[in-house]
């Protein structure tokens, strides 16, 4: 531990150099300070001026968007009737009966399967 009396005598001994070292580090404080007084100064400024540009380049909401318009355009179908019933030559053109070979080949990949999973289950 310190002594106390230890303490007072070299206050007492080196009273100028602590006196020259806490006003050292207090100016340095200050200096600190001020630069980082400065600093956030320069920011806010900067951070004001960004602000009033961006403030005169605004848009109002009503040149934003377009006003709705009267007539649709020519040539613009905007429904159309669905027919319900295909006639012949639209089913022929969209359905056609698959092949019996094709089929056969499906049915074979599609048992093997069935056989492979069946296989597998004790």
């Amino acid at each position: 531990m310190l002594d106390r009396e230890w303490v007072a005598d070299f206050i007492d001994t080196h009273r100028i150099k602590i006196a020259a070292v806490l006003g050292a580090v207090l100016l340095l404080l200050i200096a600190v300070l001020a630069v980082s007084v400065m600093k956030n100064n320069a920011v806010s400024r900067e951070a004001e001026r960004v602000s009033r540009l961006h403030k005169s380049r605004a848009f109002r909401a009503g040149e934003l968007f377009l006003p709705p318009e009267p007539l649709t355009p020519p040539g613009v179908i905007l429904s159309r009737d669905v027919d319900h019933i295909w006639t012949l030559e639209e089913a022929a053109s969209y359905f056609s009966l698959p092949e019996p070979e094709a089929q056969e080949a499906l049915r074979l990949s599609a048992q093997k399967q069935i056989d492979d999973i069946l296989e597998s289950v004790p």
